[in-house]
């Protein structure tokens, strides 16, 4: 596919030639500056999930939710900061957003447009973010569809077939229990995995 990449001082704008679409790439962090990730999480029967958040300066977070092709969502991001906005980048993507923030009012209403990993990307504009100014905001993700798969997803994740109880045996030692059984040791895949687990243990916890 060619791609034409034009710049101004605060966008990169990138037009997909035979999909006629203009899609928007976030303003460049500074070159130290890393992007926090969190993974939203829908509560059993609820068709919402409400994010409380806050950044400051040239802080970004992307919150992670996964969805399917064709699922209904309403994102949107309420904040009293005048600069601060969330961006929509479809699964694959690190940069290129499909649904920018800043020029629909922070916020999106539509089908998704593919299977994957969303990321929902809140960040704030240059000029603010240079004065190193705060914003409290938050994110509500409505949508009934993608609450029920992720809720199905993490019951399947937290079934007894994919998951250990960690709970005190009657001596104090810890325990784990499956469906596959019960271990006086924590369990692992392989050798090397219990090689990380004993030096992960000489690492003082506040570095964790």
């Amino acid at each position: 596919m060619n791609e034409t990449v034009m710049s101004n001082p605060r966008w990169r704008v990138r037009a997909l030639a035979g999909l006629g679409l203009t899609l928007l790439v976030d303003p460049a962090l500074p070159a130290d500056k890393a992007i926090r990730t969190e993974r939203v999480q829908f509560k059993k029967g609820a068709s919402s999930a409400i994010v409380n958040g806050r950044i400051r300066g040239y802080e970004v977070i992307d919150y992670l939710v996964t969805a399917q092709q064709g699922q209904y969502a309403n994102i949107s991001l309420a904040t009293r900061h005048t600069a601060t906005y969330f961006n929509l980048l479809a699964p694959g993507q690190t940069e290129v957003a499909f649904f920018n923030g800043s020029t629909s009012e922070n916020l999106y209403e539509g089908n998704l447009p593919a299977d994957g990993g969303y990321r929902i990307r809140v960040y704030m504009m240059r000029s603010a973010a240079r004065r190193n100014e705060v914003a409290d905001y938050r994110l509500e993700i409505d949508s009934a569809p993608l609450a029920g798969a992720l809720a199905a997803s993490m019951e399947r994740d937290m079934a007894g077939a994919n998951s250990w109880v960690v709970d005190l045996d009657s001596d104090g030692g810890l325990r784990w229990t499956s469906d596959a059984g019960t271990l006086t040791r924590q369990p692992a895949r392989n050798l090397w995995q219990r090689v990380e687990n004993l030096l992960f243990k000489l690492v003082p916890p506040n570095l964790y």
